[in-house]
């Protein structure tokens, strides 16, 4: 298929796949203003890219760059530092959103020479809103069809609600302080079940963080259909600007949940076979394993061993010759690990005994 290998799935809950996420891989090529096609309008509808370097010398932190920020900004993923804006000679990231996707320039972190990368696009839902449901207003960029939606708000340094623009109360909501040196809070809620961490760091649940981030400092204040509560603290609240990005789950497309590992064979039915895959766990230390079916393509069921961790800058681990407990498995319905992957190995990233991990997965 070229440079450029997607997976198109199609189909679900009146939406299809591949029109609002897209999984993209290149090689480097050294060139100023190279096009990525996804293979859906970021121009006009925004949306998401975040890039990671897989192989290749140079930077590689996690970039991304959002509609609603303006693609001239750029976070890091991996680490607490505050937004960059895009271009000169050393943060030349993303040139523009195109009609069919997207332009990288030639930085290390997005398409130098020699080097190999993926991207990860979510599309948005058009040009950004003022959504006034909270007690702060916000700025939206939401695809409601896709349970997904970009927000930006100004910190009002008290405990405060943000309007999300989902049509659904957000089951995975993930925050940055643009212009503070601070964590990335990410909150899952389940309706029954929550837990606080950061995309950034190995820690595990906080109570007490989570009361802080999302609620009034002694509770938790569970998402609804129209806000999300930040509290009194620097990472989410204070006098600074903030980005988050709110998720739900939509049925034969998107699935956010959890699962208790039982260190046995397993599999998670999410609906559907994953085209991209993050897990973490949530009730001890352990990265935000991120696994997708192009990097490591094959007939369902398979195995999936190509990770790259959120957190950190790690160039992509690949061992596909022992595909043993340190990966995961795709199949037609979901994700897991079979009895013969547990015995060849360990992994507190995916299956430990006795511990709880939650998952965001896409078709």
């Amino acid at each position: 298929m070229g440079f450029n290998e997607k997976l198109l799935i199609g189909g679900a809950s009146g939406i299809t796949p591949s029109d609002n996420f897209a999984v993209d891989i290149w090689s480097g090529d050294g060139g100023t203003n190279r096009n990525i096609p996804t293979g859906f309008n970021l121009s006009s509808n925004g949306g998401v890219v975040w890039i990671k370097k897989r192989s290749g010398s140079g930077g590689s932190d996690h970039i991304l760059m959002d509609s609603v920020r303006g693609v001239s900004n750029f976070i890091y993923p991996n680490i607490s530092d505050v937004e960059v804006a895009n271009g000169g000679s050393t943060h030349a990231q993303l040139k523009t959103f195109d009609s069919d996707g997207f332009s990288v320039a030639q930085s290390a972190y997005t398409n130098a020479s020699g080097s190999t990368y993926v991207a990860w696009s979510f599309l948005g839902g058009g040009a950004a809103t003022s959504n006034g449901n909270g007690s702060i207003t916000s700025s939206v960029s939401a695809n409601t069809a896709a349970g997904f939606s970009i927000v930006t708000y100004s910190g009002a340094s008290t405990t405060s609600t943000v309007g999300h623009g989902l049509s659904s109360a957000p089951e995975l909501i993930i925050v940055k302080g643009r212009n503070v040196t601070a964590g990335w809070p990410t909150l899952y809620n389940d309706g029954s079940n929550s837990y606080a961490m950061r995309l950034n760091s190995t820690g595990a649940n906080d109570n007490s963080n989570k009361n802080a981030m999302f609620g009034n400092g002694s509770s938790h204040t569970a998402p609804t259909s129209s806000v999300f509560t930040v509290g009194n603290v620097d990472e989410v609240n204070q006098n600074y600007n903030y980005v988050a990005y709110c998720i739900h789950s939509v049925s034969g497309y998107s699935k956010v949940g959890s699962f208790d590992a039982t260190g046995s064979e397993q599999f998670i039915d999410v609906g559907f076979t994953p085209r991209w895959l993050m897990i973490k766990k949530a009730t001890s230390t352990g990265s935000w394993s991120i696994s997708d079916s192009v990097r490591s393509a094959g007939s369902v069921p398979y195995c999936v061993y190509n990770n790259i961790y959120a957190n950190t800058a790690d160039l992509e681990g690949v061992s596909a010759s022992n595909c043993n407990a340190s990966y995961v498995r795709y199949t037609s319905t979901g994700f897991g690990w079979q009895a013969s992957q547990i015995s060849a190995g360990t992994n507190p990233n995916y299956w430990e005994s006795g511990q709880t991990f939650i998952y965001l997965a896409y078709a």
